[in-house]
């Protein structure tokens, strides 16, 4: 038997012998194209071994209806992406009878994973004797991909090959993907069996396992010592080769220790060799330390060691201990009788952590008044004291009574006489001596009382305080004549010289000012009109100048704070503002009239008997286009007519574009004077004839309310309450109150009836007995 047709799956495992040699190991799927047209391609399978370059391995036919089915057994050669191979039987023999084995060529392409080229028969002079042949494709199953994936990651996987199945099991009973992609969602490593079909021929599942990682590890700390950042974090896995480390979301780094952590949690993240990333959250103690919380200081003063340092601390490990020397700790945290100089406190816990703070005080100086030089007192020329002053700290100031302290140290002013001086320097230190000034100054002008005048009137005034000089003072303004008087009135604002002279003719003066006096004036005025016919307007007014408090009035209206006027009828206005000197300002002012809109008139139809038809139509004085119209409260609309109206009280209103609203109270009658047909006459005898007084109508039901009969003198003979009659159904039969029937005669009655829309008619008719 000549065999014709050969297919091929070749696995090639090229090892690295040469610089192109390839691996082709595998299992491989092919068809072979006979040259010979009468022949028809069929699916063949190889599967190949590779050592270094040399190929071995079988091939055999793949499908089985072919006669050839037996295995055929390779050999070849690889050499770069050139694949050579020969076949024969299992003794190396390629003479076995009725068999033709081949030789070919192939070439490699490593990007879809195919065999292609040519192969050609093993001819002898025996049993293969046709020099026949064809060309090959092969293609094998490979992963392009990666086969490594992060847990939760998205999972692209690659295959090469033909029309490519993915199965769950190596029975290929679940089929879970076709073509040569597929992006499962995986949570763990997983095998998936992939299969390849050429020429109506499935191949073998080939066994593909992709990995899902999720990085694991675990962290060990060292907790931080006294508060300090002292702390370590440590990081163990299984198999860190490539794994990087990361804290709190810093920059990743290979080592997996981290060091000077202080107390706290911390997030630690670690990236293992494929980028996979997993973290923690760590929380590192540590061993409490005391705080230093607040220091409080007093600083020595006047060159004495009187300084204090006091702290508030906490935190730590039980009881606290204060130092200030670094040498002798104590229970207390104060200390006195310091001076001046830069210390270091200290706190320490019963675990021996401290805490510790620079602290300052200021160095201190006393104060002394060395020597005092005296100057006389002449008229006019006061005399003063020039001190001479040792240590101190800051700005020296000085007092003659012990309260009022003056900056510098020349005591200037006095008048003849004995002192005591006292000087103080900026940390509060003083001291104190005597010293006496010789002769008389004359009199002093020791202040000026100023009044301002007012209200562009000259009213203002000064008066001097004066002290000292001799005998009797007098006073002068602005070169006047002298008065005993010491206060000078009627001035307008300006600058004045003020003078006083004593009975030795010694004098002294001083310049006064007075300030202008400010107009009060009302800069502007705000009026609103009335709306809608109403007390409602309104005016205010702006002033400047003036003194406060300001009050506001206007015509017959009590003065108050605020500069606005409401609830203003229309009319013309004074407005007047008041000052607290009693200056005024006022203007006239007018607020416009306003009108409500007119209804002059309300058209209205009744409604038919409870037929809900009457209507409202409301007429104005101006054009209907400027008002909108309403019932009852409800909404306004621009059409002043309203229908389909029950009977009773309305209230209808007009409103215009101010808002302003009128309204009108109207009835709509209603017309059921003919809703109710009674009879006038009736005669009970018991013949089944007219023997009851019915009603006759056209809706329904009616509810009576109330039915009454009445004699001629009307009284009550027959009454009857809250019952419903239907169409036809007798309201009397002629029994009276008491039992008895009535006699023939004429009888007066009232009904009063509801209607089914709730409407309410009363009739009051006659009714003749009939005997």
């Amino acid at each position: 038997m000549i065999r014709t047709i050969t297919a091929l799956a070749l696995m090639l495992v090229v090892h690295s012998l040469t610089a192109y040699a390839q691996n082709v190991a595998g299992l491989w799927l092919g068809i072979t194209y006979p040259s010979n047209p009468k022949q028809q391609p069929f699916n063949y399978t190889m599967t190949l071994t590779q050592t270094g370059n040399t190929l071995g391995g079988t091939a055999q036919t793949a499908n089985p209806d072919i006669p050839f089915g037996g295995l055929a057994y390779l050999s070849g050669q690889v050499t770069g992406t050139s694949v050579t191979f020969s076949e024969a039987d299992q003794t190396g023999s390629s003479t076995v009878k009725d068999i033709c084995f081949w030789k070919g060529k192939l070439t490699y392409n490593p990007t879809d994973e195919s065999l292609t080229g040519t192969y050609e028969n093993i001819t002898n002079s025996t049993t293969c004797t046709k020099s026949e042949g064809g060309t090959v494709e092969l293609y094998r199953i490979v992963l392009k991909s990666g086969s490594r994936f992060c847990k939760g990651s998205p999972m692209p996987l690659l295959v090469t090959g033909k029309n490519i199945r993915w199965y769950a099991s190596e029975a290929k009973t679940n089929l879970l993907a076709t073509g040569n992609t597929f992006s499962p969602q995986l949570n763990k490593t997983t095998t998936f069996y992939i299969t390849q079909t050429l020429y109506a021929n499935e191949s073998p599942a080939v066994p593909i396992t992709v990995d899902v990682v999720e990085p694991t590890f675990t962290a060990s700390v060292t907790k931080a010592e006294c508060g300090q950042k002292n702390g370590r974090i440590a990081v163990s896995t299984t198999n860190p080769a490539g794994w990087q480390y990361s804290l709190n979301g810093g920059a990743y780094q290979t080592a997996p220790t981290f060091t000077n952590l202080g107390s706290g949690t911390y997030t630690v993240s670690v990236k293992d060799d494929i980028g996979c990333q997993t973290e923690q959250s760590v929380t590192l103690a540590a061993t409490a330390a005391p705080t230093i919380d607040a220091v409080q200081t007093v600083p020595p003063r006047c060159g004495l060691t009187t300084g204090e340092v006091s702290l508030t601390a906490s935190g730590g490990t039980g009881a606290l201990s204060y130092s200030i020397d670094s040498v002798t700790y104590r229970s207390q945290p104060l200390f006195q009788n310091l001076a001046g100089g830069n210390y270091t406190v200290r706190v320490r816990d019963a675990s021996g952590c401290e805490a510790t703070r620079p602290v300052s005080l200021p160095t201190s100086f006393s104060v002394g008044i060395t020597t005092i030089t005296s100057t006389s007192a002449g008229c006019g020329q006061p005399g003063s004291l020039t001190l001479a002053t040792t240590g101190g700290s800051g700005a020296i100031e000085h007092s003659i009574d012990g309260r009022t302290f003056q900056p510098g140290t020349i005591v200037s002013g006095l008048r003849g006489g004995n002192y005591t001086v006292q000087i103080r320097d900026g940390a509060g230190c003083t001291a104190s001596k005597s010293a006496s000034v010789a002769g008389n100054s004359g009199p002093v002008i020791d202040s000026l009382l100023a009044t301002v005048p007012k209200c562009l009137t000259a009213n203002g005034a000064l008066t001097v305080l004066a002290s000292g000089g001799t005998g009797t003072l007098v006073y002068s303004i602005d070169e006047s004549a002298y008065q005993a008087n010491p206060q000078f009135g009627n001035l307008s604002g300006g600058t004045y010289l003020l003078r006083v002279r004593d009975a030795t003719g010694c004098q002294a003066n001083k310049q006064g000012t007075l300030a202008p006096s400010v107009p009060f004036l009302i800069v502007s005025v705000n009026v609103k009109p009335t709306t809608c016919g109403l007390a409602n307007g309104q005016a205010s007014m702006l002033v400047t100048g003036g003194d406060g408090p300001i009050r506001f009035s206007t015509d017959g209206r009590r003065a108050q704070a605020s500069s606005r006027f409401d609830s203003l009828q229309a009319g013309t206005y004074r407005l007047f503002a008041q000052d607290s000197a009693g200056c005024t300002a006022g203007q006239s002012v007018t607020v416009a009239a306003s009108t409500l809109p007119t209804i002059t008139d309300v058209a209205t139809t009744p409604e038919a008997c409870g037929q809900k038809n009457a209507t409202i139509i409301i007429a104005t004085a101006g054009r209907a286009s400027q008002y909108t119209f309403a019932i009852n409260g409800g909404p306004y609309q621009s059409d002043s007519s309203f229908t389909g109206l029950n009977g009773g009280a309305y209230t209808v209103a007009i409103r215009d574009v101010h808002d302003c609203i009128s309204t009108q109270l109207i009835s709509l009658a209603v017309d059921c004077a003919d809703a109710v047909h009674l009879p006038s006459a009736f005669s009970p005898n018991a013949d089944n004839r007219n023997d009851v007084l019915a009603s006759f109508f056209s809706f329904p039901s009616l509810d009576v309310i109330r039915f009454v009969v009445y004699d001629r003198w009307g009284g009550v003979l027959y009454s009857r309450t809250n019952f419903a009659l239907t169409n036809g159904a007798p309201i009397w039969d002629g029994q009276l109150g008491d039992g008895g029937k009535a006699p023939a005669g004429i009888y007066p009655y009232r009904l009063d009836c509801r209607f089914p829309d709730g409407s309410r008619s009363t009739y009051q008719k006659v009714v003749t007995v009939v005997k």
